[in-house]
């Protein structure tokens, strides 16, 4: 079973709203997750919180506006501030179109017992990190760019994924 049931999911073109109700409350009695995108000039607001109440779409856009800002476009290797998951594994799928890898196989070596992410689930993760504001994808997978994937997998905790990636670097292979 799922920790968390899904209560409510809502995109426009100005916010993302995801509420979830915690079915395995281990600390308070605050068992509603929410976790919002609002867009802005440069960039997103971005919020997670818990509330005890179901809160409404206003109410939580109200928090998210003062929510902590993140620049878009993404750029490899920006410092991670909870919202940069989908930006970094869109590069990371960047990269694996770039070098004719399946990011699924890689991220499944990486992470055994893990779901799997389906090709059709990168494809809506791209589709979201394009809907914050983009990111800065490389013309050509140089040094620099390579560096900032790595830096970037670091940022988001993908450890196992991280090495991976250097593994293929180093020897063109797995």
């Amino acid at each position: 079973m799922d920790r968390f049931k899904v209560i409510l999911t809502e995109r426009t073109s100005d916010y993302d709203v995801w509420i979830g109700l915690d079915t395995q409350p281990v600390f308070s009695n605050e068992n509603y997750l929410v976790e919002a995108f609002f867009k802005v000039a440069g960039g997103i607001h971005h919020l997670v919180r818990r509330y005890k109440k179901k809160p409404s779409v206003k109410q939580i856009l109200r928090y998210t506006k003062k929510a902590i800002f993140s620049k878009r476009p993404y750029t490899p290797g920006q410092a991670c501030d909870g919202s940069i998951t989908s930006p970094v594994v869109a590069l990371f799928k960047n990269f694996c179109d770039y070098f004719n890898l399946n990011p699924t196989e890689l991220y499944q070596q990486a992470y055994p017992n893990h779901e799997t992410i389906s090709l059709d689930r990168y494809e809506k993760i791209v589709e979201f990190a394009q809907w914050q504001g983009g990111v800065e994808y490389p013309a050509t997978w140089d040094r620099t760019a390579r560096l900032g994937l790595i830096e970037s997998l670091r940022e988001i905790n993908y450890h196992s994924l991280n090495e991976l990636v250097i593994d293929y670097l180093e020897n063109q292979s797995f």
